[in-house]
């Protein structure tokens, strides 16, 4: 109710207590979190204070290890993963410029990709769960129970067709969540190499995508039927940057490429300057067929010089 009244502070306030809560709850699930956790995330997206998610963090490591301890990341692995991810966007979004809580959103985001595949391999076969009577697979056990039941056990539905269970609460495509994972795992692995201790200022530099589209969460959060890459394409909105454009002839003199994930952002792939001598850069590269491409601009090969997004 506060929140469709937009009394965000009361709204915050009230989440806060009610995540605690939920975190320390032997009937909790994964589910459950995700869903609260968008709350949350969305009053603080709508007060500004995105930082202020910092005091979840203990809150969020304690859910998770309970969690894994009444078997959820055995039960629930494309879910769990899901709730990794947001994690992860948590504890960024709550840096406090230093860079400190990248290595706990990296941990998070490892343990989803390993999830994921795991998951994703069930799926494919690998550790299915397989009917002994007519050998049809499914990737949860209460799947294959209930397929038993309806199909083999004398209690098959008035149609006769074998339909999986529903599912509830919030879900993402897993091939979709792991392409995601993954890209934002190299995302702050580069900004590591990079910026050293520099950390979180250097990695916003880098990429904002990984800090998540919290403000699609505030406006209602992860729907079940909703593609997952649609609730996290948006970006939130950054000041332009102050600066004075250089005499022309000192920018000539600079050199610029190009870096994407066609190399996983490993290699410059440099500009050349028009024959016809001017301003007029251009630079080709082969790229990947069927994958998506990220791709950015650097000036002297110097990843705080960024011109492409505008840094």
């Amino acid at each position: 109710c506060m929140v469709r009244l937009e009394r965000w502070q009361e709204a915050r306030d009230y989440l806060a207590q009610a995540f605690k809560v939920e975190c320390t709850k032997d009937s909790t699930t994964p589910g459950s979190v995700i869903e609260l956790l968008d709350r949350v995330l969305g009053a603080h997206q709508q007060l500004g204070d995105l930082r202020g998610m910092s005091v979840f963090v203990e809150d969020l490591d304690q859910c998770l290890a309970g969690l894994r301890g009444r078997g959820w990341e055995e039960r629930e692995r494309d879910v769990f993963a899901l709730l990794l991810y947001k994690t992860a966007t948590a504890f960024l979004v709550a840096d406090d410029g230093t860079g400190r809580m990248i290595p706990r959103a990296l941990r998070a985001l490892r343990e989803a990709q390993t999830d994921l595949k795991i998951y994703l391999g069930a799926a494919q076969g690998e550790g299915a769960h397989q009917c002994e009577t007519c050998g049809k697979q499914y990737t949860e056990k209460a799947e294959l129970e209930a397929h038993i039941q309806r199909r083999h056990g004398g209690g098959e539905s008035s149609d006769g067709m074998d339909v999986a269970p529903k599912r509830f609460g919030p879900h993402a495509d897993p091939h979709e969540l792991l392409q995601q994972v993954e890209s934002n795992i190299r995302i702050l692995e580069l900004s590591e190499r990079q910026s050293g201790a520099a950390g979180a200022s250097a990695f916003y530099e880098v990429d904002e995508s990984l800090r998540g589209s919290v403000a699609d969460v505030a406006a209602g959060g992860l729907a079940g039927a909703v593609p997952f890459s649609d609730t996290i394409g948006g970006r939130e909105p950054v000041a332009a940057p102050s600066a004075e454009a250089e005499e022309e002839a000192v920018a000539l003199a600079r050199t610029y490429a190009l870096v994407g994930s066609w190399s996983d952002w490993r290699r410059f792939e440099g500009f050349v300057r028009d024959a016809g001598g001017g301003s007029v850069h251009r630079a080709e590269v082969v790229l990947p067929p069927g994958r998506t491409v990220e791709f950015q601009v650097v000036c002297d090969q110097d990843w705080h010089k960024r011109l492409f997004p505008a840094g």
